[in-house]
């Protein structure tokens, strides 16, 4: 009888250790930061040169562990933030800034499983000019990414690299937007 609950014991082991090594994580907001070499910083020059804060980040969702990895609201600010310091339009001030934007993830598709994930962002972008009101630019765009087994053979971080390569191309494209807009003061 000692011998039969010893394998219990072992088998209920392993089977947490299995559960727990399967267990989603939340998207890293540093592995979602727009990496595009074809984006210049933005001039000093221009008006947009320091002049966006981050108003509101909504549509993001908590990972559940027992789930699959998504994208918070802190997280996709916080990558698009650090995107929007590097190419030079986040302002220093929060208060002075010329220009606020909102954003909101609005849908984030996510395959059940496979070895080449491919995963779908669609984030709303809106930028409003802080002296008079006016929407500079309102728009939904929409990128997709993969990670195959190259990348990981564990299914679930596969997924949370997918959706964070997804994430950073949508960001990298709102970047490449942000420098063609052309904004007056």
């Amino acid at each position: 009888m000692k011998h039969s609950n010893d394998i219990m014991w072992i088998l209920n082991i392993s089977v947490f250790l299995i559960i727990l090594n399967a267990c989603a994580t939340a998207a890293r907001p540093q592995q979602m930061i727009a990496q595009s070499l074809s984006i210049p910083r933005i001039s000093q020059d221009s008006p947009m040169y320091h002049a966006i804060v981050i108003a509101k980040a909504g549509g993001g969702e908590e990972t559940n562990p027992l789930l699959s990895s998504k994208v918070g609201n802190k997280e996709l600010e916080d990558a698009l933030r650090e995107s929007m310091r590097q190419y030079g339009f986040l302002s220093n001030s929060n208060v002075d800034a010329p220009y606020q934007l909102e954003v909101f993830l609005i849908d984030l598709k996510q395959p059940i499983a496979g070895f080449t994930m491919i995963v779908g962002s669609s984030i709303r972008y809106k930028l409003i000019s802080n002296r008079d009101g006016k929407i500079l630019y309102d728009d939904i765009i929409t990128a997709s990414d993969k990670a195959t087994v190259d990348d990981t053979f564990h299914g679930v971080t596969r997924l949370k690299i997918a959706t964070e390569k997804s994430i950073r191309a949508n960001i990298a494209v709102f970047m490449e937007r942000l420098h063609s807009l052309k904004a007056t003061e």
